[in-house]
């Protein structure tokens, strides 16, 4: 059995005999890890690319639609994990509603939502009740991810 599924196992069980941990976690994300994540969404429509450039900035790219957007780097984690992004333009969020999203995106005017705890990071939901910080930068060539966990035994939350 690999290590994730033991570590995942003992957290959907509570974690009772990892209460107390506290973990610090900075994880890269290249740019060839988000072109096969995207690939791999269910609903997404085909061709769509994601681009991480300096200072947090996104771009979306769909065959010749361009949207520049801006990283929100601390995710909301109440009351469920989520990722924002603020597009450049209100023109951008009209021509973004024209397309079909996964349903674990959502448009709030220029915000787009990704949930965390559906679509492929579903696996990872006995993890996200622990996450006491989640936050994203960019850096060359993908994302870096900083995950501060601390363990709680499901009686203690």
């Amino acid at each position: 059995m690999a290590v994730t599924d033991i570590l995942l196992a003992e957290l959907q069980a509570g974690g009772p005999r990892m209460a107390g941990a506290r973990v610090h976690l900075r994880l890269p994300v290249r740019q060839a890890v988000l072109d096969d994540l995207l690939a791999s969404l269910p609903g997404l429509p085909h061709g769509v690319g994601v681009a991480i450039g300096p200072a947090e900035q996104v771009q979306v790219r769909y065959g010749s639609f361009q949207v520049n957007a801006t990283l929100r780097g601390e995710a909301i984690l109440q009351p469920r994990p989520e990722l924002t992004i603020e597009l450049a333009s209100q023109m951008a969020a009209w021509g973004l509603k024209r397309v079909s999203l996964p349903p674990f995106v959502r448009l709030d005017g220029r915000l787009v939502r990704i949930a965390l705890d559906e679509g492929p990071l579903r696996a990872l939901a006995p993890v996200w009740p622990h996450v006491r910080a989640l936050r994203f930068r960019s850096v060359p060539d993908g994302l870096e991810v900083d995950v501060e966990m601390h363990v709680t035994d499901k009686a203690e939350s």
